[in-house]
């Protein structure tokens, strides 16, 4: 009876002291969370951050499951705006845990398919899409719908289906025509015109461009207008209507700036003046609109940190307006709450500790982890070491052995009685084409070795091309006299670049040499080189013997090793070695071959 009794006044004792701290919990919970809302209004990240970390702790006591998700939505935009994809995606994932409406459920969801979008992770992407589309209602949501077709048409551009990518887009545009969503038919239209102009459908770009244009100025939205302007110049200029997209281009800039994001639109003017000008061949004026740029900058610096400071002034008002406005309300409880609040501080005691407890052993886990983390990492580097060591211990092995029982099978023979002075030289020609590709071999092994280990610094310069390709073809063809391959030359004199010659140096030797061990006696090899587009190309192209498209994935991932057709060997690495040295210093290396009708390698640089 006795302890009926006090079990039924534990209870009433719960009913009159935590229900009333979980109400006021509540109550600053949305106090800080419209607090947060003001912040964001104002661009002040920092500190909506700290107001929605607040509003959650107050959140997890009071328990309401569809605030947490909303202040979990929120938190995780934050961390999104500011690139931290795998803390957005866990924010999104708490708020999906907590039992919400299905309307709040798919827009949690949304969120996780952008930052999976953010992230390129593109097959948890099609995962999340797959889960939305069965949820999906357009009547019941159109904006929702509408986002859902934005993820789907650029997981399409991802994999290269323009096609579905376009008809995707098309159905957000109606669907945003058919329930009014002009923000989203806007972008719909701005998404269009950029397809349209990336798979060469200039016409269609400018249709979408105009539209939207057309569009923004009915609803006289004004960011949309600039923005329309600025694409709509662009767009122009890409088909060298220079002077239409100048006249659209200083129509942007006379328009006056509103807010920072245009004063964005007008930097990015003054940049696409700048370029038209100098297409036009106007660089006087085309420097006066960098400098124009440049101050644009400065005064925007200057402006940035008074806004700063007014948003600071401005979020500091609206608090102590909301917490005066809560205070109000929480001094007439004050005195009958004077015993729960003792009681509640009582149990705060207790909470703390347990609190504490558990943060101990949290944070003792989170060391034992990391240890982990970090042993596993030393352990995949050894392992990489140790597979590293092995390769270059076959390679030596393998590979320097049969030279060097060359040299010592012709210096035996020269030391023979009885060579005429002919035959000496000839087997000294031999000796020394031998040392040559010795010598190759293992400056190959070192470029090779430093790369894995990422010793090697990049040195660069500007190089002639052509002095430096006539003397590499001078050392490749005493490598292969008897070959007698005609290597004809098609490089312009002053053509040039700033790169690393000894990198550059490696890749064409590499390149020339495959070119001659794969091809018969008497077949030509040329070496062109030519700039297009901003960009420096270095073609090899021999008439050999060629090789299928997966052998010529395998050799340029260093998984094909094949005998010269004069029996000539090799490691297998050089070609990856040239990939992976002009992949590092910014360029790349494009190949082409077929069996029986040689192969073409060319070099593309950044002029």
């Amino acid at each position: 009876m006795f302890r009926a009794k006090t079990f039924g006044l534990g209870i009433g004792y719960c009913f009159f002291i935590v229900l009333p701290l979980s109400g006021q919990q509540l109550r600053l919970a949305l106090q800080k969370r419209d607090s947060a809302t003001i912040a964001l209004q104002q661009k002040d990240n920092v500190r909506a951050a700290q107001l929605y970390f607040e509003a959650l702790g107050y959140t997890q006591q009071s328990r309401s499951d569809t605030l947490y998700a909303s202040l979990c939505a929120g938190i995780g935009d934050l961390y999104l705006y500011y690139s931290n994809i795998p803390k957005a995606i866990e924010f999104y994932q708490n708020g999906l845990e907590q039992r919400v409406d299905p309307a709040l459920n798919y827009r949690l969801k949304l969120k996780i398919g952008q930052a999976q979008l953010s992230a390129q992770q593109f097959t948890e992407l099609a995962q999340t899409l797959a889960t939305l589309r069965t949820q999906s209602v357009e009547t019941s949501a159109p904006q929702d719908y509408i986002q859902l077709l934005f993820l789907e048409s650029e997981l399409d551009l991802a994999r290269y289906n323009y096609a579905q990518a376009r008809q995707k887009l098309l159905k957000a545009q109606q669907t945003a025509q058919k329930h009014q969503q002009t923000e989203l038919h806007l972008h719909a239209l701005n998404r269009l015109s950029a397809l349209a102009a990336q798979t060469g459908d200039m016409g269609a770009a400018l249709n979408f461009t105009r539209e939207r244009l057309r569009l923004a100025r009915k609803f006289k939205n004004d960011l949309q207008i600039k923005s329309s302007i600025l694409q709509y110049a662009q767009l122009l200029l890409q088909q060298n209507q220079l002077d239409s997209a100048l006249a659209l281009n200083d129509q942007l800039l006379a328009m006056r700036p509103i807010h920072s994001t245009q004063d964005t639109l007008s930097k990015s003017a003054w940049k696409q003046r700048s370029f038209i000008l100098e297409r036009k061949g106007l660089v006087a004026e085309a420097f006066v609109a960098l400098d124009s740029l440049s101050a644009l900058n400065d005064d925007n610096s200057e402006a940035e940190k008074g806004r700063q400071l007014l948003e600071e002034l401005t979020i500091s008002r609206a608090e102590q307006e909301l917490k005066s406005a809560y205070q109000t309300r929480l001094e007439r409880q004050k005195n009958d709450r004077f015993f729960l609040w003792i009681a509640g501080a009582l149990l705060g005691v207790l909470g703390l500790f347990a609190g504490l407890r558990t943060w101990q052993k949290q944070r003792a886990n989170l060391l034992l982890k990391a240890q982990n983390q970090k042993i596993e990492t030393q352990k995949k580097e050894l392992e990489q070491l140790s597979q590293l060591k092995n390769r270059l211990f076959a390679i030596v092995s393998h590979d320097l052995r049969s030279p060097i029982l060359s040299f010592e099978a012709i210096l035996d023979t020269l030391d023979e009685i009885g060579y005429t002075e002919p035959q000496r030289r000839w087997w000294l020609d031999k000796l020394q084409q031998q040392t040559t590709k010795t010598n190759v071999l293992l400056e190959n092994l070192l470029c090779w070795a430093n790369l894995q280990m990422k010793h090697r610094p990049s040195e660069k310069k500007w190089i002639v091309l052509l002095p430096l390709v006539r003397e590499i073809k001078e050392i490749v063809q005493l490598m292969y006299l008897d070959k007698r391959v005609s290597i004809t030359l098609h490089i312009p004199e002053n053509l040039g670049l700033v790169q690393d010659e000894e990198m550059l140096r490696m890749a064409i030797r590499n390149l020339l040499i495959n070119a001659i061990k794969f091809s018969d006696t008497g077949q030509d090899i040329e070496i062109s080189a030519w700039k297009a587009e901003q960009r420096i190309h270095v073609c090899i192209q021999d008439q050999g013997i060629g090789m299928t498209e997966m052998q010529l994935q395998q050799a340029l991932g260093g998984r094909l090793s094949r005998t010269g057709t004069q029996g000539e060997t090799g490691t297998g690495i050089g070609l990856s070695l040239v990939r992976q040295f002009i992949e590092k210093e910014g360029g790349s290396l494009l190949g082409a071959s077929a069996p029986n009708a040689g192969t073409r390698f060319t070099i593309v640089f950044a002029e």
